[in-house]
């Protein structure tokens, strides 16, 4: 769908269009226009109105301004001369401040070095202790290892003693061993053998004290050896600090001399910058004496200049003393305040309060130097002329209102013409639709569908409100605003055109490349619409089947395609704004740079004097140029605008476009009194020309014949009840209804002769008997109630709380299935057409129901003449002819027994119902 709608995009063609629809009304144009026109110069007459003030109120105000500053000047000189000397003393005082910190830097200095001297004797002395300690742990490991030797020599000698003695008691006894008896032998036999085991316990149990104690002096001389290693490396470490801080205490020292150094040459420096602004006290009072005194314009701009002159020196002077005025960090901040006194004496020559007045004009012109001239001479305050100044208030007044006027009125008259259009469109679409095929339905979504209708047509409704209004002020008042500026200056307003073709330029390159995902983008909407629509109709059936993830998998991805089409489409538009606005501010400070030239009353160009511009001119010059701007940056919003209009009116004029039904012949057929008989002669019908589905399709029905079509799915049987009704025309043959073509008929003719009820139910919101009348307007409450209850409809209406007047909900939901079947079974009863189509009219209701509906309907289609499509083929065993369908052709036709009887494709249909129980 976005290929054919990119594909039919014709960004000129679909503007054409829409303006060849605003011909019929060209009368509100013109008057648009006309009003349009005369607003906008109510507008742009405001400016110029304003230049005569401006000049005089611009000098007005700046005596104004310049007018106080003046009379405090000679105040300020006055209490200058009493400054400087108190800003002498204070200077004095802030210097030897700055030597009493010295004095203290240097005892502070000596303080720092004692502490070190201190700290090196420390250290010695500790060098000194750890020698004693090294010392004394030698001497102690000594003295007990030798203890330990002595023990262990002591304990071994004792064991040999021992060891010995058990010896000669061993022999002995065993020399004593034939004159003793048995039990005397054994007796001191084990004696001996248990004082051999003590001695053995004992001899390992010294060992081991012993072997303990030589652990013990290891372990003993391993932590004294790292004592006093950590001990000398920490008095490693102190007398590194100590060396550093005595590096850093002789930096400081040197720091100290030199502060005192600078300290010295600063107080030469301070007495000499007084004497040096009193003598500039007294060439500013010369030279505002003698523009006082003079009344020479001349005159007043030379001293005057050479007041800011005198200014400028002192103005160097006390940034050259504030530069070398540094004293480091020994004076602390007494030097540094000394400084900044000094620096304000010489700022005190050119009197505070007319520094920043000083700074404005000492670069302005000669126009600008004698303002500043005359509010030196000045004796009164100035005065404004108020009358002349209300007199311009009520101009403008006047031009506003009447711009308001203007405007309104055009406004008015846009929006009457936009809102004429659009319901001419509107129209148009509703009457399309009443045209289109039914092919045209089926191969769009109803989100799709309802997408143009109101989506679509509402943007065209905004945006060309918003088009045309600003189209018509932007044009107007771009070319008044252009005459004004090349009134006032020819140069500016060159300038100023340039904006012009680099801003069409632009739009030209950015707004074609926005079309087409604006394009995209309504196209996406319309499908994702269509989705939505979708889900939630079938959102029961989605939960039942457990498609709730395939289906939001379906919609993320449409609505991430919608997302990159609308990203991209508003990216890309409004990337145009800032390009736009960037190039206008250019254009504007690039006037103002030129302006100022201009005030220069020298300027020539090409031997032509195009200086001595007003303020007046200049302001009324940038007024119009900040207007200048508008209609610029409207006209790029309008560009924005319509490439959202015309990709929505390019959707609305393709469903336009789209091929009609065949109209119906003049003049048309007609049944004056329908028998019923339907003969289908040897019809063709595709839905796609590469897949043939309905070929060579013959069937002669009588009148108040039941003709029963069966088939498996897929085998064209809906399609011949769409032929039937005219939904779509046969491709070759025909259909004839008591011998009158169908094609030679009006197709409302035809549809008038025909009852339906279909497998898919379709209920409206509103009351039961509303839906059951919907094919009979004229139709009483008693025959309602006929028809509902030849349906079997009746009982279970009356059941319900309002009866009849039971409001149906948008989707029928508040009823079953079976239940709105039957009232659609009712509605073709009430119909009473001469022919019948029941396309699986009993599927959505139970056995019991069913059996019911048959009889009812049975006793309906007497005399008339049906078409009954159904897969459960008991229900049309009594049917006057079946015809067996497959692949779009007639395979059997025939009664059912007969058919049963040919065991052929029907009776395989009829057979395979039962083969599930069967094999239960």
């Amino acid at each position: 769908m976005v290929a054919v709608v990119e594909k039919a995009a014709d960004f000129k063609g679909t503007l054409r269009r829409l303006l060849l629809m605003l011909r019929r009304d060209w009368w509100r144009i013109g008057l648009a226009v006309v009003f349009s026109i005369a607003s906008i110069a109510c507008f742009i007459m405001a400016p110029k109105t304003m230049e005569k003030a401006t000049n005089e109120l611009q000098e007005y105000v700046q005596l104004k301004m310049i007018y106080p500053q003046v009379q405090d000047l000679h105040t300020g000189l006055s209490d200058a001369r009493e400054t400087l000397a108190d800003k002498r003393a204070e200077a004095d005082d802030k210097l030897a401040e700055a030597d009493d910190k010295m004095a203290d830097g240097a005892k502070e200095l000596k303080k720092a070095q004692k502490k070190i001297d201190d700290a090196r004797a420390e250290l010695r002395d500790a060098r000194r202790k750890l020698a004693d300690g090294q010392a004394k742990l030698n001497r102690e490991s000594a003295k007990a290892k030798k203890k330990l030797a002595a023990a262990e020599k002591k304990a071994k000698a004792g064991f040999r003693k021992a060891d010995k003695t058990l010896a000669a008691k061993k022999a002995q006894l065993e020399a004593g061993k034939a004159y003793m008896p048995p039990e005397q032998y054994a007796a001191a036999s084990a004696q001996l053998a248990s004082a051999t085991k003590q001695l053995a316990t004992k001899k390992a149990a010294a060992l081991k004290k012993i072997a303990a104690g030589k652990k013990q002096l290891a372990s003993a001389l391993s932590k004294g050896r790292a004592q006093l290693a950590s001990a000398r490396a920490k008095l490693a470490k102190a007398e590194r600090k100590l060396d550093k801080g005595q590096k850093k205490l002789d930096e400081k020292t040197v720091e100290f001399k030199q502060a005192g150094y600078k300290l010295a040459a600063a107080k030469g420096k301070v007495s000499g910058m007084f004497a040096d602004a009193t003598e500039t006290l007294d060439r500013i009072d010369a030279d505002i004496a003698a523009i006082r005194a003079s009344d020479d314009d001349d005159t007043r701009i030379a001293a005057l200049k050479s007041l800011i002159n005198e200014y400028q020196a002192s103005d160097d002077e006390s940034s050259t003393a504030e530069s070398d005025l540094s004293f480091g960090d020994f004076g602390d901040d007494s030097a540094d305040k000394a400084s900044d006194e000094a620096s304000e004496t010489t700022a005190t020559v050119a009197v505070d309060t007319n520094r920043d007045e000083f700074d404005r004009v000492k670069d302005a012109s000669d126009q600008q130097l004698l303002i500043f001239a005359k509010a030196l001479a000045l004796t009164d305050e100035p005065v404004l002329d108020y009358n002349y100044i209300g007199m311009i208030a009520l101009v403008l007044i006047g031009l506003y209102f009447l711009y308001a006027l203007f405007a309104y009125v055009q406004q008015r008259l846009t929006v009457t013409m936009t809102q004429e259009l659009v319901r001419r469109l509107r129209t148009q679409v509703s009457e399309k639709l009443d045209t289109l095929p039914l092919k045209y339905f089926d191969g769009q979504t109803h989100g799709e569908i309802l997408s143009k209708i109101t989506i679509d047509i509402d943007l065209i409704s905004t945006n060309l409100q918003q088009v045309l209004s600003q189209t018509l002020s932007s044009v107007f008042q771009l070319l008044g605003i252009l005459i004004m500026m090349f009134s006032i200056s020819w140069v500016l307003a060159l300038v100023s055109c340039v904006a012009i073709p680099l801003t069409l330029v632009l739009t030209g390159i950015i707004a074609p490349k926005a079309q087409k995902f604006f394009a995209r983008q309504q196209a996406q909407l319309g499908e994702l619409n269509g989705q939505i629509e979708e889900n939630y109709g079938g959102h029961n059936i989605i939960k039942a089947f457990n498609r709730e993830e395939i289906s939001l998998t379906r919609f993320r991805a449409t609505n991430k395609q919608l997302y990159g089409s609308a990203w991209k489409a508003q990216f890309i538009s409004s990337v145009l704004m800032p390009v736009i606005n960037a190039v206008t501010n250019l254009q504007y400070v690039v006037i103002v740079v030129i302006a100022a030239i201009l005030t220069r009353p020298d300027v020539t160009l090409a031997g032509i004097n195009i200086g001595g511009m007003t303020v007046g001119a200049i302001f009324a010059f940038i007024q119009y140029v900040s207007s200048f701007q508008q209609p610029m940056v409207q006209m790029a919003q309008i560009a924005n605008v319509i490439q959202g209009s015309i990709a929505a009116a390019e959707r609305v004029f393709i469903l336009l476009d789209e091929a009609e039904e065949a109209p119906d012949p003049d003049p048309a057929a007609t049944v004056d009194v329908a028998q019923g008989s339907v003969t289908i002669d040897h019809i063709d019908f595709d839905y796609d020309p590469a897949s043939p589905l309905i070929r060579d399709w013959y069937l002669d029905v009588k009148p108040g014949q039941m003709i029963a079509i069966v088939g498996p799915t897929g085998a064209g049987k809906t399609t011949i009840v769409n032929l039937l009704m005219r939904f779509y025309d046969v491709t070759q043959g025909s259909i004839r209804i008591d011998g009158v073509d169908t094609a030679a008929m009006k197709r409302s003719d035809v549809r008038a002769l025909f009852g339906m009820v279909l497998q898919d139910t379709w209920l409206f919101n509103g009351s039961i008997a509303d839906n059951i009348a919907f094919g009979r307007d004229d139709a009483t409450p008693e025959q309602i109630h006929a028809a509902a209850d030849t349906a079997l409809a009746d009982h279970f209406i009356r059941t319900l709380p309002h009866g009849y007047d039971t409001v149906l909900a948008e989707d029928a939901g508040n009823i079953s299935v079976g239940q709105r079947q039957l009232l659609t079974i009712a509605r073709a009863v009430l119909a009473d057409s001469p022919i019948l189509i029941l396309d699986e009219a009993t599927s959505s209701v139970d056995t019991r129901t069913e059996q019911l509906i048959q009889t009812a309907m049975a006793r309906l289609m007497q005399g008339r003449t049906s078409f009954v499509i159904a897969h459960r083929l008991s229900t049309i065993r009594d049917a006057d002819l079946i015809v067996a369908m497959n692949h779009g052709r007639i395979v059997e036709s025939g009664s059912h027994d007969e058919l049963l009887a040919a065991d052929g494709f029907y009776a395989e249909l009829y057979n395979s119902q039962f083969a599930g129980d069967e094999d239960a």
